[in-house]
């Protein structure tokens, strides 16, 4: 198989990438392709619920939990909020 150079930094992208992905132009490093994120959806009524799961790109994962969050007045949760909420509780005993 024949070798390319990455369009974006001209390093060699190695040879599995290319056997799993012949028409890359970039490396691993330099491709713009994001991890998806899950968002489980509960869907239908009564007997009838279930739990759908959907994987969105990144930007759209963002975009889908501000709205879900001003939509249900939710506090958008990060590490650093649950270290405090924890440390506040532990300070009055809850």
């Amino acid at each position: 198989m024949e070798t390319k150079n990455c369009d974006a930094c001209g390093d060699e992208i190695p040879l599995g990438r290319l056997k799993a992905i012949p028409t890359t132009k970039r490396c691993v490093k330099c491709s713009n392709v994001k991890a998806k994120r899950p968002v489980i959806l509960t869907l239908g009524e009564g007997e009838d619920t279930f739990n759908e799961t959907i994987f969105l790109e990144s930007d759209d994962y963002d975009k889908y939990m501000e709205v879900e969050n001003k939509l249900y007045k939710k506090e958008l949760l990060t590490p650093i909020n649950v270290i405090e909420k924890q440390l506040i509780e532990k300070d009055l005993g809850e």
